[in-house]
């Protein structure tokens, strides 16, 4: 299914708030930010229940987290039961209002319920190129 992204302003600027989401990446080293994935495995029946609580996590971002500097989420092309998401933020602060939100706890709730298995996290570093 192909889905058709939505726009909504954040500082001015048009910002595509439906998966796969992007932001502009924030000014700054890349060494300074925070990269993050989420990945997890929907129960066959739960995937368009999965795809609207990523889109409502993804919208809450765009609009109340500004120091969220990227947000995306991909589904396997090959198994469109699998989502993969990335954040990156620009410090801890960043990340700890991101954990803390209602959003995302009702979006760890909700996926939780809906997967094979919970979310799997897990933090990155840069590497070559950035």
């Amino acid at each position: 299914m192909i889905r058709t992204a939505d726009t909504t302003e954040r500082d001015g600027r048009p910002l595509s708030v439906l998966p796969p989401t992007l932001t502009e990446p924030k000014p700054g080293s890349a060494a300074t930010f925070l990269y993050r994935t989420a990945a997890f495995v929907a129960r066959p029946e739960s995937t368009e229940s999965c795809l609207a609580a990523i889109d409502a996590l993804v919208r809450h971002a765009a609009c109340h987290e500004p120091r969220t500097a990227f947000i995306g989420s991909f589904q396997d092309a090959a198994d469109p039961s699998s989502f993969l998401l990335i954040l990156v933020f620009e410090d801890v602060a960043a990340e700890r209002a991101h954990d803390r939100s209602p959003a995302r706890q009702r979006f760890e709730k909700e996926i939780d319920a809906l997967s094979v298995v919970g979310l799997r996290r897990r933090a990155w570093r840069p590497g070559a190129g950035l």
